[in-house]
């Protein structure tokens, strides 16, 4: 639904993204979620797997 640069912002995003979710510091609040449990740093609310 979106793709982010490789410091976690919203460069691209599609429009059923901005549909579902309007507010754009929303949209970047699930980015910033979904970075950080990829990169499984500090900032992860996910535990990790062993």
């Amino acid at each position: 639904m979106f793709q982010v640069d490789p410091s976690g912002k919203i460069v691209t995003e599609i429009d059923t993204f901005k549909e579902l979710v309007p507010n754009a510091s929303d949209r970047q609040a699930i980015a910033d979620l979904m970075f950080n449990e990829n990169k499984g740093n500090k900032d992860a609310k996910g535990t990790k797997c062993d």
